[in-house]
């Protein structure tokens, strides 16, 4: 899980396991010519993880634009290799193009990338377990912290024995 955090516009986060590089067939398909011709140009052994790079990138671009997978991966053009990452042409969304990219550690076996709509801002990552640590899970969907009823209780909710769940490392990143 990611959450990403940002006082300068939309931001958009994807996270994808390492394992979805073995699909190399449907990771190539959201490629324009140009990446592909920069893909080409890269050794061998580093293809993989590149293509997954790029999905990652752009699937994060598409969330910040607020489309998401309504709009073809195919069609936006990032930097590949070599430079900073940022969108250089998506003709069905001429306002992407210059977004900020930023490429996150993310979790342990994963690929992860954060976009922005605002030009020329960078990531800082954080672990949100500090954080999430403070909360206590109620139930699906509910989570309580200091967060307070109308009229300063807590919800009915808050007051339910915690359930026991273990749940996966939270990367949270704040923008810039």
């Amino acid at each position: 899980m990611a959450v990403a955090i940002g006082a300068c516009g939309p931001v958009g986060v994807d996270v994808e396991p390492r394992a979805a590089a073995l699909d190399a067939a449907a990771l190539a398909a959201a490629l324009t010519p140009a990446e592909r011709r920069a893909l080409g140009d890269l050794p061998r052994a580093r293809r993989p993880a590149t293509l997954l790079r790029q999905r990652v990138r752009k699937e994060a671009v598409l969330k910040a634009a607020g489309v998401g997978l309504a709009v073809d991966p195919a069609v936006l053009d990032v930097t590949v290799a070599g430079r900073r990452p940022c969108v250089l042409a998506c003709p069905a969304l001429p306002g992407v193009v210059g977004c900020a990219v930023c490429d996150l550690r993310g979790p342990a076996g994963a690929v992860a990338a954060l976009a922005s709509l605002a030009h020329g801002v960078d990531a800082v990552e954080v672990d949100g377990d500090a954080l999430l640590g403070r909360l206590r899970v109620v139930g699906v969907g509910q989570a309580v912290g200091a967060r307070r009823g109308p009229e300063g209780h807590r919800p009915a909710a808050a007051r339910r024995p915690a359930a026991t769940a273990s749940a996966p490392p939270v990367a949270l990143t704040r923008i810039t």
